[in-house]
């Protein structure tokens, strides 16, 4: 954790996306892969969500599932996404084309693979303009170069001629950054925006993205698996195991109050560079749960150490803990062993 949670109120009004029970699975050669299991959460306007799990956990194939981009062998098998008050879930491609790109905006993880290398930066960010708001190409250059010049690209009107291997990483992902948000869109999704940047670039692309979310009052969604980029950008946050969420809750609420013992592992695993004394970390015993054949009850049984005979054989509710704050583990439940709750932390 490199920095204190950052914690803003969430606003009141109607939620941006709801995702109601939301199931994935993938056809392999060795059988079906259950990647998410029932999820469900909202994002609420002008909020940054924070989505968190080691790979594997079912972050990134959630956000394939809302926005449709599955690869051939994926497909949604249960659930709904309500995105502004519509029920998209239900819609065709030719619908689901008006919304990526245009009213939800995706920043994905590698810009390198996401820019089309045989098309300037220009091109591209003109040629989204005018697909998705119909503008003249004349106009849709001067908002491109605009948008250069709001995420930090000195020269903007001539490095819109520039491919992208003529820009470094850290630029690239800023290009990135101005095409999910150049359309204005009501939606930012970010899936692991910083990889393999380094922490300086790192830094600033997080304070870019941080600004222009404030000025365009955009919502947003961060997948990440770094704690601190949490702590210093989230306002909620999801954590997500085996392809559920296991605990979900304010920023404060999960790094100071955490409830569930895989949250509490994750977070002792990381260093604290503000803890008074140095700390030893302790890694998470074992391996993350088999998907082709996933567990009837709580999937992290095999690695927690207050599992009980329960945590086999059913999956827990999601308890309350406090308000916006829920655990899905056995030990909220009232009839848990004392000395296992005062042990995990447990406060409700």
């Amino acid at each position: 954790m490199s920095a204190a949670p950052h914690q803003t109120a969430v606003s009141p009004r109607s939620e941006i996306l709801r995702v109601e029970n939301l199931q994935t699975e993938f056809h392999t050669s060795a059988g079906v892969v259950r990647a998410v299991r029932d999820v469900s959460f909202s994002v609420f306007p002008g909020e940054t969500l924070g989505i968190v799990g080691e790979s594997g956990c079912g972050k990134s194939v959630t956000m394939a599932s809302i926005l449709r981009l599955l690869p051939d062998t994926g497909r949604v098998v249960g659930g709904s996404v309500f995105f502004n008050g519509a029920d998209i879930s239900k819609y065709n491609d030719v619908r689901m084309e008006a919304i990526r790109g245009n009213l939800v905006g995706m920043i994905f993880q590698d810009p390198m693979t996401s820019l089309n290398p045989v098309y300037s930066v220009g091109e591209q960010l003109i040629e989204h303009l005018v697909k998705h708001k119909g503008i003249t190409r004349k106009a849709a250059r001067v908002k491109a170069v605009d948008m250069l010049a709001m995420v930090g690209i000195d020269n903007p009107s001539e490095r819109l001629k520039s491919f992208p291997h003529q820009f470094s990483g850290g630029m690239r992902q800023r290009v990135m950054v101005a095409i999910a948000l150049i359309t204005d869109p009501l939606l930012l999704i970010a899936d692991e925006p910083t990889t393999a940047l380094d922490v300086t670039i790192q830094a600033q692309i997080l304070e870019l993205m941080k600004r222009l979310k404030a000025e365009l009052e955009t919502a947003a969604i961060l997948i990440t698996h770094d704690l601190g980029v949490v702590a210093d950008t989230c306002d909620r946050v999801l954590v997500m195991y085996g392809g559920k969420i296991v605990e979900q809750g304010r920023v404060g609420d999960i790094f100071y109050r955490p409830q569930h013992p895989y949250t509490q592992g994750l977070l002792g695993s990381v260093p604290n560079p503000k803890a008074p004394v140095r700390e030893r970390l302790v890694p998470i015993p074992g391996q993350p749960p088999d998907l082709l054949s996933p567990p009837k009850g709580c999937p992290f049984v095999p690695r927690c150490r207050y599992a009980m005979a329960v945590c086999s054989d059913h999956m827990p509710d999601s308890y309350p803990v406090a308000d916006g704050h829920k655990s899905a583990c056995w030990l909220q439940h009232p009839r848990a062993p004392r000395a296992d709750r005062a042990a995990a932390g447990v406060t409700r």
